[in-house]
């Protein structure tokens, strides 16, 4: 019994948090039509019906929003799985504190029908900031392990 390294807490954090992170933009995703048809019928005053215009530009977007999300979550699960990022602590901390607020605010962006734009800014701060970082960290050791021969 002794104390655990920073590598063993944050390496089964990281992929705990990003996982489920990456299962809140799959629910999304799958259910992406009434989650549309729910963020209209909150922002409408009156009883009309939803117009299928609107209904299927607002499906187009949260998709495409969603998609974007996956594609950063794969650029992450690649560095991770690659290793280059796991022994910095500073990057795995990041990784956490984002994956778990967008986590948390993704679900509750669907349970309560926030508006789409509040989905696009989750995936701008929790998606594609650490996926930039993780990419920028793969050049950077790239880089050095090359020069390094």
């Amino acid at each position: 019994m002794g104390f655990r390294t920073a590598e063993e807490v944050t390496l089964p954090t990281r992929f705990l948090t990003t996982t489920a992170h990456f299962i809140a933009v799959v629910t999304i995703l799958f259910d992406v039509r009434m989650l549309a048809s729910q963020i209209l019928l909150a922002g409408s005053s009156d009883t009309d019906l939803l117009a299928a215009d609107d209904l299927m530009q607002l499906t187009k977007q949260l998709s495409s929003v969603a998609y974007a999300a996956i594609a950063c979550f794969a650029v992450e699960y690649v560095g991770l799985f690659l290793g280059v990022s796991i022994f910095m602590h500073g990057h795995s901390c990041l990784y956490i504190v984002l994956h778990f607020v967008g986590a948390i605010l993704t679900g509750l962006m669907y349970t309560n029908a926030w508006s789409a734009g509040a989905l696009i800014a989750f995936v701008l701060v929790c998606n594609c900031i650490p996926a930039a970082l993780e990419l920028l960290t793969f050049l950077f050791v790239a880089r050095v392990s090359y020069f390094s021969y």
